[in-house]
Formats: structure tokens, sequence, C-alpha cells
């Protein structure tokens, strides 16, 4: 593909993402250089209308991964339109969550021959938080970039990761987060452990936790390498995946990237998806209807990555 293609669909989306309203919308137009002069209110009325919602005991809907999703979504749309007061009900609500922590139900909890052995179990692992009982049957879980988590395991493993990023996010203090990185760290150690599964979707998500930890140790940017270099061996030819949403890998090899953990496959993979959604992007400058801002602003980051790594190399090429 060549560069002037890449760069028309570069400002496709960014003219899309301009049209929109929402917290998506507002969270890209800062990131991408042009915000509207209503940005700021619009930001303040989302917010508010979010805290609207918000339960007596501070959770929303007395769910965890509810709970954290819209802490983080109100963190990521007050910073990207400068908004400094912070309400009440946001102290509430992480307090709610540090409430989870070492409650029944967590992902963590059991023990049997198998986990035990694959140190998978809670004689191993600790700083999980709870959706709710084991008995509970616990609702679909949504990811900001549009895919939802369905079972019952990926459900209490993803909405934890989740609960610890929204403390991260709001620069909270976030009790056992070294234990709970740990725990994440095996898990991803092996490729499909029988004694836990997780399907690969909430590995992306227990991948991207590793990958948001203030601090990452050696041995969690090792395993995020590792993985991110089994996800781009398990891409398609053109650039999509089987297994998991192109949206989805995508985000985390972007956050791989800021950290400087993209070995030459990932980098290769993440350039194949960068070009395929630049070619199968909608003339309105989107990819359909489902989660359109947040999809839209992964699609530029992707596409930016793959337009600024080609004018390097060209760069290079003529030095």
């Amino acid at each position: 593909m060549s560069p002037v293609l890449l760069n028309r669909a570069l400002e496709r989306t960014a003219e899309f993402l301009e049209r929109r309203g929402g917290a998506g919308a507002i969270i890209a137009r800062a990131e991408i250089g042009r915000p509207r002069d209503d940005d700021a209110a619009e930001a303040a009325r989302l917010v508010r209308e979010r805290l609207d919602e918000q339960s007596g005991d501070g959770s929303f809907g007395g769910q965890l991964g509810r709970t954290a999703r819209t802490l983080i979504d109100m963190r990521e749309v007050s910073q990207a339109a400068g908004l400094g007061e912070v309400d009440p009900g946001v102290g509430r609500a992480l307090d709610w969550l540090r409430s989870r922590q070492r409650q029944p139900g967590r992902w963590s909890d059991g023990c049997s021959p198998a986990r035990h052995a694959a140190a998978l179990c809670h004689h191993f692992l600790g700083g999980f938080f709870s959706p709710g009982p084991p008995e509970a049957t616990l609702d679909p879980l949504d990811v900001s970039c549009g895919i939802t988590i369905a079972s019952d395991g990926d459900v209490r493993f993803v909405a934890s990761c989740m609960a610890l990023r929204a403390l991260w996010r709001w620069n909270e203090r976030a009790p056992d987060a070294g234990l709970h990185l740990d725990g994440v760290r095996r898990a991803l150690e092996q490729e499909a452990p029988a004694a836990a599964p997780l399907a690969s979707e909430a590995a992306l998500e227990g991948l991207a936790t590793l990958l948001d930890a203030p601090t990452p140790s050696d041995a969690a940017l090792e395993i995020a390498r590792t993985r991110l270099e089994r996800l781009a061996a398990r891409q398609l030819g053109e650039g999509s995946w089987s297994d998991v949403d192109v949206f989805h890998a995508l985000d985390v090899l972007l956050r791989g990237s800021q950290l400087g953990v993209l070995g030459g496959a990932a980098a290769r993979a993440l350039d194949r998806s960068a070009r395929l959604l630049a070619s199968a992007q909608q003339p309105d400058g989107s990819w359909g209807s489902e989660a359109a801002d947040r999809r839209a602003l992964l699609g530029w980051r992707a596409m930016r990555w793959a337009a600024d790594r080609e004018s390097d190399g060209a760069t290079a090429e003529r030095a």
C-alpha cells in the first residue's frame, strides 16, 4: 500500500472522529490534535451522566467489570478534555473496587492437583478482585474495543484485571497489586493452561494489564514480549486473526510498541493489520457501528504507527 493511500485513510478517520459525539470521540480528538470548542462542556456532561447511574454503595450496578470500565472511561475523557475537578463519587467507586479484593469468587480461588501443580490456585495467587460469589451467574463483560467476554472464568479474570487498571488510572493505591500482576504473569506463562484455561481474548486483557503496570518488572516484560510474538505467529496472511478481534489485538500490540517490547514478528503483524484496516475502511472513515469511536481511534493509532514506520524506513534508506 502506498503512503498516499495510508495517509488518505488516516485523514478519513480523523474526519469521522471530528463529526462524532460521545466520550470516545472526545478522547480521540484530543489525541489526534483536533479538539472541538465544546468538548470540555460535553465531557463534563458525560461524566455527570455516568455518575447519576452510580449505586448507593459506590459501584455501578454492583458489577466489578462495569464499575472498573466506567472509572477508566471517566478518567480518559476527563483527562482528554482537561477537566480538573474530581467528583466524590469517583472516590466512592474506587473504594468499592478495593472492597472486592480478597472476597470469595475470585478467579484465583480453589485448588486441584492440576491447578496446584501449575501454581494457579489460591496457595500461590493473591490480590485478585471478586466480581461475585462463586455460585453467582455473571453477566457478560464488554471491553472498550467492542468485544464481549462471556464465560464465567474469563469474566472473573478480566473483571479483576480491569479493576486493577482502574485504580492505576486514577493514581490510586492498589493493595497487593504485585501479587495480582504475578498471578497474571503465571497465567500467561502457559499458552493454554489446562488447569485454569483462559480464552484468547481474556489472555489479551491479561497481557494489557502487564503492559499497563506503572513499573512492570523485567519478568513481566519478558512474558509480554513472548506473548506478543506468539500473537503475531497466529496472525492470518491478510492481517487478521481467527481467535481474537483485530482491534483487540491492535490495542495490545500498540501498548507493546509504547513500552518497546515489540519483537520483529510482532512489529510486522502490527504493520499488516494497519494496512488491512486502511483497505477495509468504510467510506465514512469508520469500520462499522460497533464501538465505532474506540475502533476508529485504534485504527488511527495503528495506521499512524505504520505511516511513521514507513517514513522512518524511507528516511533511513535515503541516508
